[in-house]
């Protein structure tokens, strides 16, 4: 896996007391301290002896590495084959050989080789490698790149537009298949506009043999970003729209536009990537490369080791419907309007491999009374306030009705408010990435109800607060006045659910109206706003500091709204994302949800689950009891992370984002099997929660007694 790329690289500092090494990665602002038994001189050696790519190597005697918390060690051979994994206290013990070994759940990705006997240890809070004789041990270190290592400036000119969106991939940590997965895929360099375009030292021009052709306008432009990014292409200017590598060429309308067609290609590149690199250093039994054994025109094997422009050009002989079975569903589509200021989105949506689309005014139109999603409007209040949750003042707005999506999250960047979408927030993704990382595993959730009528806030702060959900920490807040509500809007929070009265005026309080414009700085990283009409004060809240929330665009009823903050609660504090938790109740019968939407970052998760991947289980029956895992990314699951679902007696692996493989489970063991954690279940259109059922209530929904 020597195909990679250079970019801002880790320091590497010796250290007396104790002694050992700092390792600082300038790109997230962080350092990992490394302990030896000896004062050491790190020394930069250019030949890297790891079979992983990082960013900077160092050389330096010591026959003791210690390492300060309990980090995951795993052990391989010079040449790449798995020896162990050790992540409990333990010893494990190698002959005299080349080794390299591999730390995890480290802020920076490190590697550590060495030469001779070996002993590797994991004790109390700290782990440790011996080495023999000491001599010749290698450090090397990785950024996770989370964060951007600089900006490129451009002009509106598209021939500049076209060379910014050619150093995206410089972000890029290798070239190999290997880039399919996550942490090897760092954030793109940002993007501005300026008088000139100016590249920042170290973003070098791609030499990866692909490039990509687009005729100079933004709306041919746009769309190119995530496939240039995880192509390491070179975008030029010209035309007919067209992707070359190896010497051959494909054009780029051939699905009918450019942004259909080249959706359909990242898709195809990606998932034959998660493929081929299960022949590689991580080869595990993955669900999708079952799929597609017999429909390869190549041998995966040969494929990891081609250089990418090859591998690119076979993958484009592979059918475009051969994937449709195997492709992961895509996390995000972005409609953009093509305007310059779209520009500044792109780094963020190439980060997310986002299918970025174009619209025209005619394709957001309004659909006409009855359309999907669309909110109901000119409600009597006179019947009905006591039912709403709005207040007495009218909201107008202008909407606008994105083409639906088939990906997990939608969103939208133009005039209007969206409907069906999230309205996408460059300044809300880069306050995420300026978010201090938050080491604390508690969650903290604020609970405000300012109508002390509705009884949703007490049955959802206990939701967050009761046994399901051990390590939230609830705040309940009611009936607050315009003061107390600014504070508590001000305060700093994982979530903030708030539940009352919205209109235009802003949040009823039991002494007036607080607008959320009024708040100069806002503390809830995410919040939830079960109220009417609530989209403007949401997205005053992102505006002022928060990254992400779920909003409304029309009046609410209290039994809809009761029935959605309830079940949103329990799916946020299963680690489900905001956009997840929402589709989640769209897909359920019984939630009439299209009031609903996500404002700015809809990625956004406040905690993370035990298992990691946030997972649904749809149940059905077929001559025994078969459950089907469906899985959802969130912010720090990318496209390319794998889980294995329970009941897998092979570690069988599939792609984290869509349904899994079916499993054949039997009623009692799946029933012992989800009292562990609570798991939302679809059966048959409708959403239950494992707490809630036991075996026989399992057997009764999928009518297991009549089907046997």
């Amino acid at each position: 896996m020597t195909d990679t790329n250079e970019d801002a690289s880790p320091r590497f500092e010796p250290t007396m007391d104790p002694t050992g090494v700092r390792i600082v990665d300038p790109i997230e602002s962080v350092e990992f301290a490394v302990g030896t038994d000896r004062p050491v001189d790190p020394i930069p050696v250019a030949d890297e002896p790891f079979r992983f790519p990082v960013d900077a190597t160092v050389e330096f005697e010591a026959t003791e590495i210690e390492f300060p918390y309990r980090a995951i060690l795993t052990v391989r051979d010079a040449d790449g084959t798995h020896r162990c994994d050790l992540f409990e206290d333990g010893e494990q013990r190698f002959s005299g050989r080349r080794y390299t070994v591999e730390l995890s759940k480290t802020p920076v990705k490190v590697y550590l080789a060495v030469e001779g006997e070996l002993t590797v240890r994991i004790s109390g809070n700290s782990a440790v490698v011996r080495t023999e004789n000491g001599k010749g041990v290698r450090l090397g270190a990785r950024s996770y790149h989370s964060s951007p290592a600089g900006t490129i400036t451009t002009t509106e000119d598209p021939t500049d537009v076209a060379s910014a969106l050619s150093r995206l991939g410089s972000a890029l940590k290798t070239r190999s298949p290997e880039r399919s997965w996550p942490t090897l895929r760092g954030y793109p360099p940002l993007v501005e506009f300026g008088d000139a375009l100016h590249v920042p030292d170290g973003l070098s021009s791609p030499d990866s043999g692909v490039s990509i052709v687009v005729p100079p306008r933004l709306d041919a432009l746009l769309p190119v970003a995530s496939l240039a990014f995880y192509l390491d292409a070179t975008v030029r200017i010209g035309m007919p729209p067209r992707l070359r590598a190896d010497g051959r060429e494909w054009s780029l309308t051939e699905d009918g536009d450019i942004e259909t067609t080249v959706a359909n290609v990242l898709r195809r590149q990606f998932t034959l990537d998660c493929v081929v690199r299960t022949t590689g250093y991580y080869d595990f039994d993955l669900f999708e490369r079952d799929l597609l054994a017999d429909l390869l025109p190549f041998d995966p094997g040969e494929a990891y080791e081609w250089p990418l422009a090859a591998r690119v050009a076979a993958y484009m002989d592979v059918a475009p419907t051969a994937v449709d079975g195997a492709a992961p569903r895509w996390r995000l589509t972005a409609d953009l309007v093509p305007e310059p200021d779209a520009v500044e989105a792109l780094p963020h949506l190439a980060h997310e491999l986002a299918a970025i689309r174009c619209p025209t005014p005619g394709d957001i139109d309004d659909p006409g009374v009855g359309g999907v999603g669309r909110p109901v409007f000119g409600r009597d209040r006179s019947e009905q306030a006591a039912l709403a949750r709005g207040a007495d003042e009218a909201w107008n707005q202008n909407f606008v009705y994105p083409e639906t999506a088939t990906s997990i999250e939608h969103a939208y960047r133009g005039p209007g408010v969206p409907v069906g979408a999230s309205e996408l927030s460059v300044s809300a993704y880069e306050r995420s990435l300026r978010r201090d990382p938050v080491e604390d595993v508690e969650t903290s959730v604020t609970v405000v109800t300012n109508d002390t009528d509705m009884i949703e806030g007490d049955t959802v702060a206990a939701i967050y607060d009761l046994n399901e959900l051990a390590s939230f920490d609830v705040r309940m807040l009611e009936g607050l006045s315009r003061s107390e509500l600014a504070d508590a809007l001000a305060t700093e929070t994982d979530l903030l659910h708030y539940i009352g009265h919205v209109d235009d005026r802003g949040f009823e309080c039991a002494d007036g109206f607080l607008d959320a414009r009024s708040v100069a700085s806002v503390g809830a990283e995410a919040f939830f706003l079960n109220a009417c009409t609530s989209y403007e004060q949401g997205r005053a809240l992102v505006e002022n500091g928060a990254t992400g929330g779920i909003v409304t665009v029309a009046d609410v009823f209290d039994s809809t709204a009761e029935r959605v903050g309830e079940t949103v609660a329990r799916l946020l504090g299963q680690g489900f994302s905001l956009a997840a938790a929402l589709e989640i109740c769209k897909r359920t019968t019984g939630f009439p949800t299209g009031e609903y939407l996500v404002v700015a970052d809809g990625g956004v998760r406040v905690t993370q689950n035990e298992t990691g991947v946030p997972l649904v289980y749809r149940v059905t029956w077929d001559e025994g009891l078969i459950v089907t895992p469906v899985a959802f990314p969130a912010r720090g699951i990318g496209l390319g992370t794998t889980v294995v679902p329970f009941g897998n007696e092979n570690d069988r692996h599939f792609l984290a984002a869509g349904e899994g493989f079916p499993i054949d489970a039997t009623l009692d063991a799946f029933a012992e099997t989800i009292r562990s954690e609570p798991i939302p279940l679809l059966v048959d259109g409708d959403l239950y929660w494992s707490p809630d059922l036991t075996r026989d209530d399992i057997a009764g929904l999928v009518d297991a007694d009549s089907n046997e």
